[in-house]
């Protein structure tokens, strides 16, 4: 394990003191991250993961302890796959931003589960989602 992923590993053990995290490594290192990240941090405002592999992590149902921080502003997903998103999204209220790209073809969130929770998101300002499949890209074309 690269010396600065024990030191983020030691710094997440703080969940009452941390407010922000961004992480961007290789899916390996990102899996150890996530793995510290199972209970809940209430003091988050900004969460950004982003991953620089190809492959894609799959981060479980109990990240953050299967709800959003009530403080949680800012949501940037890079790579990740987060089947749980539309769980997190419910109770995300006061999320302000939210940035989901490069998900991949196979693990996507139907468009319905994600219209309803965009519909909870009352306070939400700017919304990025990208998907990683030229197959997502063709699919939307095809409906201008």
């Amino acid at each position: 394990m690269v010396k600065n992923v024990v030191n983020v590993i030691s710094a997440l053990k703080l969940k009452d003191r941390m407010s922000e995290i961004f992480f961007c490594g290789s899916c390996s290192d990102l899996k150890r991250v996530a793995a510290v990240m199972q209970d809940p941090f209430p003091a988050l405002t900004d969460l950004i993961l982003w991953l620089n592999d190809r492959m894609a992590p799959i981060l479980s149902n109990s990240f953050l302890g299967g709800s959003a921080p009530q403080l949680l502003r800012c949501l940037t997903l890079h790579g990740i796959l987060f089947l749980a998103l539309p769980k997190l999204l419910f109770s995300a209220t006061n999320l302000v931003y939210l940035r989901v790209e490069y998900i991949p073809h196979s693990r996507y969130i139907s468009p319905k589960a994600m219209v309803t929770c965009l519909s909870m998101l009352t306070r939400l300002e700017q919304l990025i989602i990208q998907f990683k499949s030229p197959q997502s890209h063709l699919a939307n074309a095809s409906r201008c």
